[in-house]
């Protein structure tokens, strides 16, 4: 049941993304929150096209855990890692398209993986080491929660994103 419920976040995760990248060509994908106008966010933040590659990257990083390929090269995900330099206008990154296509597969891939699991696969411990933060029970089913909850967070700055391209919110 748990391995439902947590496959069905990562598909609600995927929703929100596709949907706000809907109609956002490469460079609309650039544009980073860089100053504080009406329509626009406080300045600083990253752009779209990092908060999606960010999340493609880690998905490389945890599908080793749980056993799905990975999308990206090691030279793309160096632009995504944590503390990359901030992608903008005229960066050197990944196509948007390019991105949205390793989405989509990985999406694919690992709910089904999750889909698999069973609970004692869900309580097995993993090397604490592989967690981004301490946790108390460091279990598969913990640390799926931990990557749900990142996607979860970063999901939500694309809509943002989003909004600093057009005026329309992609969810209705």
């Amino acid at each position: 049941m748990w391995n439902e419920t947590i496959a069905h976040g990562f598909e609600l995760t995927r929703f929100t993304m596709v949907t706000n990248m809907d109609g956002i060509d490469h460079e609309q994908s650039l544009i980073r929150p860089t100053s504080s106008t009406e329509r626009r966010p406080d300045v600083g933040g990253s752009c779209l096209n990092w908060n999606a590659g960010h999340i493609l990257a880690t998905r490389d990083y945890f599908g080793a855990q749980i056993g799905t390929e990975t999308f990206l090269t090691k030279d793309e995900v160096m632009f995504y890692d944590r503390g990359s330099k901030p992608i903008g206008p005229g960066s050197e990154c990944v196509a948007l398209e390019r991105i949205v296509e390793g989405l989509e597969k990985t999406s694919a891939e690992m709910i089904a993986k999750i889909l698999s699991f069973n609970s004692t696969d869900l309580e097995k411990m993993l090397d604490p080491e592989a967690f981004p933060i301490p946790v108390e029970k460091p279990s598969l089913g913990s640390f799926l929660t931990i990557c749900l909850f990142h996607e979860s967070y970063h999901a939500g700055q694309i809509g943002i994103c989003r909004r600093l391209v057009t005026a329309e919110g992609g969810i209705k």
